[in-house]
């Protein structure tokens, strides 16, 4: 069956049904192509973004381990130093402390020898 002139590429043409189903098919195999298409982009889209946010949780999380390991070791290291300064601090006092009792001792000796040799002297 014939269908009437049909202008196509600037000329009149006379074509068949079966001709018209040719491209109305490639018509609409050409839509599908767009379509997959579409669709492929919205995947690499998707995955891109899929992508940026991974990202994005891993940074925040590796920043949040940074912080708790910086935190620990600032903790641990303030706790050395106390102990070290404590450690120093008590080795003084115990010094400071030894000190006084051997001079109060020595102060106990000398007095204690100066009254024995006075004695001896009264005694002669």
């Amino acid at each position: 069956m014939m269908i009437g002139p049909l202008e196509m590429m600037g000329e009149a043409k006379t074509v068949t049904i079966k001709e018209i189903e040719m491209m109305i098919g490639e018509v609409e195999m050409m839509i599908g192509e767009v379509e997959i298409m579409m669709i492929e982009g919205e995947k690499i889209m998707m995955i891109e973004g899929e992508k940026i946010m991974m990202i994005e949780e891993v940074e925040i999380l590796m920043i949040e381990e940074a912080r708790t390991t910086m935190i620990e070791e600032a903790r641990t290291t303030m706790i050395e130093e106390a102990r070290t300064t404590m450690i120093e601090e008590a080795r003084t006092m115990m010094i400071e402390e030894a000190r006084t009792m051997m001079i109060e001792e020595a102060g106990t000796i000398t007095t204690e020898k100066e009254t024995e040799i006075t004695m001896k002297q009264e005694i002669r």
